[in-house]
């Protein structure tokens, strides 16, 4: 009987070993369905969100498309009027340009009749000056004098006025500025003319601040111009003149002081009576500066005549040659400046 149940007892054992790989295989397959599951509804969510940015990559692709058309539509509108401004600036310009040939056309005939008319006033003015030239004579008989005076060089027109000076034996006084072309004094002094002293820089704003900065201005000149010809002229020219009143604007009283500080250290300080009016700018014509002083000199004795030297004033070098025939027509004498020479002075204004 024992025999018989150990029998059976095996028999269930067996059975039971069967059974476990079984179970396991279950599990197994029972995993991987699970995962299967959850691999397809993630992937599933996936497609699905996927799907929905398409829809709305091709929505935004759709908006795109319609700003485009309109932009482009703005774009060829635009385009269209900007060719319309375009063909009516052309023709306005066109009309303005057709308008400003007639204008310079208009304006070139009556510069033709003016320099017609003009060219006949000078001819009756010379006509007249030849019959009615009274000569300049002091009241003992003696021939009055005549200054020219040049400012504001030496530039490129210094060396055309000495050879003018020089053909017609006329003396004249130059009073100097620091430029460039400041060597050109040694001619200047070589051939008998005076030479003053005018300004180291020219500079309104600079000279007339105060005492200290125009004598530090014209000291400096005076050493440039004593290394080029031995000495320091003594005569000298005020930028603007004695009477200016520009040198208010930097200090009011400044012209008083210095021409009395000037006279104190033995300078002397000439104006002029005469002006050929060529400092109104820098194209003043020829003939307009001869009238200038033709009618400059009337009813007067010894004269200083203000002109200038500077690079610009080519017209004044133009009517030198006639201002000069014209004067000793008048029976002038030509002299340079010195501390012997008359006063020319202004009234000092500031």
């Amino acid at each position: 009987m024992v025999q018989g149940k150990d029998t059976v007892t095996e028999s269930i054992e067996l059975n039971s070993d069967k059974k476990k790989p079984a179970s396991k295989l279950a599990a197994v397959l029972g995993i991987f369905l699970v995962l299967a599951i959850l691999a397809s509804a993630v992937l599933g969510t996936m497609l699905y969100d996927k799907n929905n940015r398409l829809i709305e990559l091709e929505g935004a692709h759709s908006r795109l498309n319609d700003e485009y058309r309109q932009l482009n539509a703005e774009l060829e509108k635009t385009q269209s009027d900007l060719d319309f401004y375009k063909s009516e600036l052309s023709r306005a310009e066109s009309s303005a340009a057709e308008a400003a040939k007639a204008h310079e056309e208009e304006v070139n005939s009556l510069n033709e009749s003016i320099k017609a008319l003009e060219s006949r006033i000078s001819e009756m003015q010379m006509i007249i000056d030849q019959h009615v030239a009274v000569p300049a004579l002091a009241g003992n008989g003696a021939a009055h004098k005549c200054y020219l005076t040049f400012d504001d060089g030496p530039s490129d027109n210094t060396y055309k006025i000495l050879d003018i000076l020089k053909e017609n034996q006329v003396k004249a006084t130059f009073f100097v500025v620091g430029t460039s072309k400041l060597e050109y004094i040694k001619r200047i002094h070589e051939e008998g003319h005076a030479i003053g002293l005018h300004s180291d820089t020219h500079s309104y704003a600079a000279i007339y601040s105060s005492e200290e900065a125009f004598f530090n201005d014209l000291n400096s000149l005076a050493g440039k111009v004593e290394q080029i010809i031995g000495f320091r002229p003594d005569i000298i020219r005020f930028p603007g003149g004695s009477s200016n009143t520009i040198s208010r604007k930097y200090q009011n009283g400044i012209m008083s002081k210095l021409t009395n500080s000037v006279t104190q250290m033995g300078l002397r300080y000439f104006d002029w009576n005469v002006d050929s009016g060529d400092a109104a700018s820098n194209s003043v014509p020829a003939r307009v500066i001869i009238n200038n002083i033709k009618s400059g000199v009337s009813g007067k004795g010894d004269i200083c005549i203000l002109m200038h030297d500077s690079g610009s004033k080519r017209t004044t070098v133009e009517a030198l040659p006639a201002i000069i025939d014209y004067l000793k027509s008048l029976g002038y004498i030509f002299d340079v400046l010195s501390q012997n020479s008359g006063v020319f002075q202004h009234n000092v204004l500031n």
